[in-house]
């Protein structure tokens, strides 16, 4: 069953995503994100919502197996389950089901982590629309439910009559189809934005690298610079000394510091210069067609180098933070 008022809400979401759009200013993009990602959690709890009515009609909704299990986590706060519940009902695919995940977390990265990434938020939430309008297309609802009470908004009366009565998986069809051909024509350089994208957390890694090395660009040198890096935040925890003695392998009584034993001794997992089996990544980014592969590509590329790129970049600013200190101090300030 469909909720008519949920559609037309869903329509006004997606319609107030694509003006920020046109605004084409980073804080409007990343707005605009927001408000997609909250249109597709609405229409997914719509979809599942409706399941459950279906299934609170036949009195089954008590059955505890395992659908029903799953469809009561679906029916919670969590982005997830909902996606997964959706997936196991083939209202969306394999790949649109990981892709969307990635955009919804993405979506909270950007907004509660303050990564900024405003270089790919216009053509993220481009492609964002354009991938869900495709499921709203395909989805079709057996029942619709519409009162006299609904309210449809005056965005959403651009793509469905003023009452909503009319509104089915035909005239939905057509709706979204309509805020899709809006959406592409805002155009598509969305793999373009990601290559730039990663292109720049490549450099900003590589500028780290060599300041930290005393620009000694030897391989050697650019080695130990990573493991520097990765000593230094490890070293900063309240419990270092015993992590490594408990994790890592270190004997406290060897007579060697914490510290030096982390970064000339210790095998970090990113033990070696990180930059060229980056830049090979970014090629592979950039030869690629489907937006969905493109999509995992970067973002599998984002979380995996997270951890090191954060420690090259902290450890770049504390060097340099100390460097700027000293010379207050010599010049008598």
């Amino acid at each position: 069953m469909n909720d008519v008022e949920s559609t037309a809400d869903i329509l006004d979401q997606l319609d107030k995503a694509i003006d920020q759009l046109v605004i084409n200013d980073r804080n409007h993009d990343r707005l605009a994100l927001i408000m997609v990602d909250n249109a597709a959690e609405l229409a997914l709890h719509s979809f599942i919502t409706g399941v459950a009515r279906e299934k609170l009609a036949k009195s089954r909704l008590v059955d505890l197996s395992n659908d029903q299990k799953i469809l009561r986590k679906a029916l919670g706060r969590h982005f997830e389950p909902k996606i997964k519940y959706c997936a196991s009902r083939e209202w969306i695919t394999e790949k649109e089901q990981e892709t969307l995940l990635k955009l919804h977390n993405f979506r909270n990265s950007t907004y509660h982590q303050e990564l900024r990434h405003e270089g790919i938020l216009h053509s993220l939430a481009i492609y964002y629309i354009r991938l869900f309008c495709d499921v709203l297309i395909r989805h079709k609802a057996s029942i619709w439910g519409w009162c006299s009470s609904d309210r449809i908004s005056f965005r959403a009366m651009k793509y469905v009559s003023p009452s909503g009565m009319h509104l089915d998986s035909d005239a939905c069809k057509v709706a979204f189809g309509r805020v899709s051909e809006i959406a592409a024509s805002l155009g598509d350089s969305l793999i373009e934005d990601l290559a730039k994208d990663m292109q720049v957390a490549i450099k900003t890694a590589d500028d780290s690298i060599k300041f930290i090395g005393v620009k000694d660009l030897s391989p050697e040198r650019r080695a130990w610079a990573v493991a520097f890096a990765q000593a230094f935040v490890f070293e900063q925890k309240d419990d270092a000394v015993q992590a490594a003695t408990t994790t890592l392998g270190f004997i406290a009584d060897d007579g060697v510091d914490l510290f030096t034993w982390l970064v000339e001794e210790y095998k970090w997992k990113d033990r070696r210069d990180p930059i060229p089996s980056w830049n090979d990544r970014l090629e592979c980014l950039r030869k690629e067609a489907d937006h969905h592969m493109a999509t995992k590509k970067f973002c599998d590329f984002m979380d995996q180098t997270l951890d090191l790129r954060m420690a090259l970049e902290d450890v770049a600013s504390e060097i340099d933070q100390y460097i700027e200190f000293q010379a207050e101090i010599a010049r008598g300030k």
